[in-house]
Formats: C-alpha cells, structure tokens, sequence
C-alpha cells in the first residue's frame, strides 16, 4: 500500500503522480470526507480501496469523492469498496478516464474500472467514467438511492 489512509477526516490527495505502485495505492478503512482528485495512476496493483465500518451510527463514512483521475494500467479495481454491510453516504465516482487496463490471463475476472459493492449505501454516483484499451471503449453512469444530508 502506497498510502495508509485509515480513519482519515478532511483530505484532499490532488495532482499526484503514482507509478508501479502495488496492492492497494490509498486505501482503506472508515474514510470521511476525502476528495480524491486530478491524480495519475500508472501501472498500479489497485488505485482506490475503500472499507467501511459496518456498525449503524458509525459516522465516518461520508462525502467521499474521487474525481478527474487518469488510471492507466491498473490491476483490480480503478476505485473499490467492501461490500456486505459497509455503509457509505454520498459517495461520487465522477469524470474518470480508465485506460489499458491489465487484464491478466488465469485472473479472476476481479479488473474493472469501478466496483461498487456495499449493500447499505446511500448517495452512491458513478457518472461520466471513461473506459479505454482492449478494444473496448465504455461511459457509464450509475445512481443509487438519492444523498442524503447526513453530515
């Protein structure tokens, strides 16, 4: 991991450069408020990991944005979360360009642009994502249930 982002509060990670990078480049537990923003990732295991808390109340999980990122290479996931139970509220995917992705054969079918698995999660948007290489060009755009104004 690149960047050991637990119990993080208030962050802004813009205009970085992550080359090679393995595992999981930032990541991983009980993000809140983070805005992950204009980096460049190259040739790396798996740029975003989020991992959520599943215990109800816990407050620190909101207002998560990772935006205007070139991926380029990646292994896994361009931006993940856990799933199960994990909570998320606002959560935004916006304006990413995904390119050349490494899909490595014998792989577990586990590399995507994002993946968007928590089951409680509300004010989740992944909208006007890019996806290039591999003969396979893609937009997407994907809302679940309206944000709330928890803060």
């Amino acid at each position: 991991m690149s960047i050991r982002m637990t119990d993080a509060s208030f962050v802004l990670m813009i205009s970085n450069d992550f080359n090679a990078c393995l595992g999981n480049v930032l990541g991983r537990f009980s993000w809140d408020n983070i805005t992950i923003d204009g980096n460049h990732f190259t040739n790396c295991g798996q740029p975003v990991s989020i991992d959520q808390n599943d215990t109800p109340g816990i407050s620190r999980r909101r207002n998560n944005t990772f935006q205007r990122n070139v991926i380029t290479g990646q292994k896994r996931s361009g931006c993940e979360t856990g799933g199960g139970q994990q909570s998320f509220i606002n959560l935004y995917i916006l304006n990413n360009w995904f390119d050349a992705l490494d899909f490595t054969p014998g792989d577990d079918g586990s590399c995507l642009c994002v993946s968007l698995v928590a089951q409680q999660a509300t004010g989740i948007l992944a909208s006007r994502n890019l996806s290039v290489g591999m003969g396979m060009t893609t937009r997407s755009t994907t809302r679940v249930p309206t944000p709330t104004t928890d803060s």
